[in-house]
């Protein structure tokens, strides 16, 4: 991973939306009545951190929501 792509990862991670977040929360069998709005505050409050200490499900689920977003077919490389 270059430069660009992964600050273009870390800007993918600063915009998933709440749904998708949610979504992320079900797949990684987290409840959404003990941790939902307290996980997202925490997430949307700095999502880097949150992302560095969250459960390993959840990191995967969040990782490809940024590696769907960040296969941009005619995105510039690192090279040129």
């Amino acid at each position: 991973m270059g430069k660009q792509e992964f600050h273009n990862a870390m800007r993918i991670l600063c915009n998933i939306d709440y749904s998708e977040f949610y979504d992320c929360m079900v797949k990684a069998g987290m409840d959404h009545k003990k941790y939902g709005n307290h996980a997202w505050q925490d997430f949307r409050g700095n999502p880097h951190d949150f992302f560095i200490k969250c459960s390993d499900s959840m990191a995967d689920c969040l990782f490809q929501i940024i590696e769907r977003r960040n296969k941009a077919p005619d995105r510039e490389t690192d090279d040129g």
